[in-house]
């Protein structure tokens, strides 16, 4: 009797390990097709816009990887085509800057703004190394700034919406940005 017991025995130990076998590879490979899902899903699906504008010549603040349930904020936006006349949207009391320029002590930066709306915009530069601004404020949203270059350095282009409403300008700079946006 007991010989007919062992290899019924070794018989369900071979059976559970070749179930065991198959269940690992379906883990496997299912863990492996979540991840190949993930990583290949398109930008618009991981992306979360940062204050930060972008190098690409029309495009609305987006970056960093998130999952689907965290919030997309867009802060604003920049559309150019030749690196001079600007057309920006600036959510409201929200800043940002953006091209890193290289500047001489007592060189002017002018930048003409035009807007449609009554919004209080403030137009400028920001120290790369510092982060001090050096801005005017153009309280109806058209009018002309000149900026006087304190010091040798890299500079960006500061903008900031004062207004409690979205703003829509266009920045006029009186030479083309050379370096990209971000």
């Amino acid at each position: 009797m007991r010989i007919k017991l062992i290899p019924a025995h070794h018989k369900f130990k071979k059976k559970a390990a070749g179930i065991a076998i198959t269940v690992g590879v379906v883990v496997v490979v299912g863990i492996a097709a979540i991840i190949t899902a993930f990583l290949f899903r398109g930008p618009e699906e991981n992306s979360v816009t940062l204050d930060v504008l972008s190098p690409v010549t029309t495009q609305e603040q987006t970056s960093v990887t998130q999952t689907p349930e965290e919030s997309v904020i867009v802060s604003g936006g920049i559309e150019t085509k030749d690196g001079k006349d600007l057309t920006i949207w600036l959510a409201a009391g929200r800043d940002n800057n953006f091209a890193v320029m290289s500047r001489k002590q007592d060189e002017t930066l002018t930048m003409s703004v035009e807007s449609d709306q009554e919004i209080k915009l403030e137009i400028g530069i920001i120290s790369v190394s510092s982060d001090k601004i050096y801005s005017e404020s153009v309280p109806s949203g058209t009018g002309t700034v000149t900026i006087t270059v304190p010091e040798d350095g890299d500079y960006r282009v500061y903008i900031k919406n004062h207004s409690a409403i979205e703003a829509h300008f266009r920045l006029i700079l009186d030479e083309p940005l050379t370096s990209p946006l971000v």
